[in-house]
């Protein structure tokens, strides 16, 4: 089988191939790598490794390269087109005004607040570049020093179980409605609901992101801290 008849056979079954150093890797489906398949790869291994590495140098010289600018890292940026939309979707006079937000609850056994609470300020270090806010000509931010997260706690143990779940259904219907700030930071809102029952302890972790800026990734993150 000659280069251009494997060539058109890969691309008809599917196969991809990469290069590793000097392995020559096939990403394929199950069954679509045939015994004549992989004979005449091995055939044409070399040419296969020269073409994949002359496409990837072309794409190199060619493609613009991302690369950190920390002397402007305070400098007013643009609104993504999304964000635009969002913003421009914010104005009260707007025939259909509305701002998206999310809110996430979960119930945990045994939270240690102290912790869960060290870990959120922990994960936000990380992704400090992250926090950002509107101006007030339309452009973004980057938060300078931005102050710890805080989690509110409303300690609920002592009370009937009639009584929790109306504080937790008071807490949710709150924060499910509130719209967090786009001009300064923080735009989390966290809450921590404990409770007690004859099982043990028990807390509801009440979570309000601002989706113009966060994709709710910070509590599953978290946890995992």
């Amino acid at each position: 089988m000659n280069l251009g008849a494997l060539l058109q056979q890969l691309r008809s079954q599917g196969v991809t191939l990469s290069r590793d150093g000097d392995a020559l890797k096939v990403h394929a489906n199950k069954g679509a790598l045939t015994t004549e398949l992989h004979n005449a790869l091995t055939v044409h291994k070399r040419t296969l490794l020269d073409r994949i590495k002359e496409t990837a140098d072309r794409l190199d010289s060619t493609l613009p390269r991302c690369e950190l600018d920390p002397a402007n890292l305070y400098e007013p940026f643009p609104l993504s087109d999304l964000q635009t939309a969002f913003y421009l979707a914010n104005d009260p006079h707007m025939e259909f005004h509305v701002r998206p937000h999310y809110y996430q609850e979960w119930d945990v056994d045994d939270l240690d607040v102290n912790r869960y609470e060290a870990a959120w300020n922990k994960m936000l270090q990380r992704h400090f570049r992250e926090l950002v806010t509107v101006r007030a000509d339309g452009n973004l931010e980057v938060v300078k020093d931005p102050e710890p997260l805080r989690c509110s706690v409303r300690d609920l143990r002592g009370l009937s179980p009639e009584e929790v779940s109306r504080s937790l259904d008071e807490v949710r219907a709150q924060m499910m409605r509130t719209e967090l700030p786009l001009d300064h930071w923080p735009w989390h809102d966290l809450r921590i609901s404990l409770w007690r029952t004859q099982g043990g302890n028990h807390a509801r972790v009440h979570y309000n992101h601002n989706s113009f800026f966060s994709d709710g990734y910070g509590t599953t993150r978290a946890f995992q801290e």
